[in-house]
């Protein structure tokens, strides 16, 4: 087994220098008192973080849609917080950021993360609905009332 010791496992995974299986054992031997799952899971983080973060910021700050979204929200001070629907619409805004990033990068009919983000769009709308039409007929629990 090569000594990996000087590697970062997040470097060695992105770049695929090494087997995912390779990088699993050096990990466990070097950290053998955690749940047996965990570095599997870790390992799954980091190829998720990096699928995401190529549609939500390639090309740009590894953070960008956060830091977009965020200067979005920064315009709206007296938002309740514990709404409901603005919590929704906090998730809308990132991924309509997404998809305006992906048309800013030129990658929007080939970014595979695309046509997700869009259908996304359109379920949130109809939770943004039924949120809408139950505190009209007030059916939210007391704890989600704005």
């Amino acid at each position: 087994m090569p000594d990996l010791s000087s590697f970062p496992a997040s470097a060695t995974v992105a770049g695929r220098a090494l087997d995912r299986k390779i990088v699993e054992n050096a990990l466990r031997e070097q950290n053998p008192h955690g749940h047996p799952r965990f570095i599997d899971f870790s390992l799954d983080e980091i190829e998720l973080h990096n699928r995401k973060n190529k549609a939500y910021a390639e090309g740009g700050s590894p953070l960008g849609n956060f830091i977009r979204v965020s200067n979005i929200m920064r315009n709206y001070p007296n938002l309740p917080q514990g709404d409901p629907a603005v919590a929704l619409l906090g998730m809308v805004i990132k991924q309509f950021d997404m998809v305006l990033w992906a048309l800013n990068t030129r990658k929007f009919y080939y970014e595979p993360a695309v046509p997700e983000a869009i259908a996304d769009l359109s379920v949130y709308m109809r939770i943004l609905r039924c949120i809408h039409a139950e505190h009209a007929y007030g059916m939210l629990p007391p704890q989600a009332q704005p």
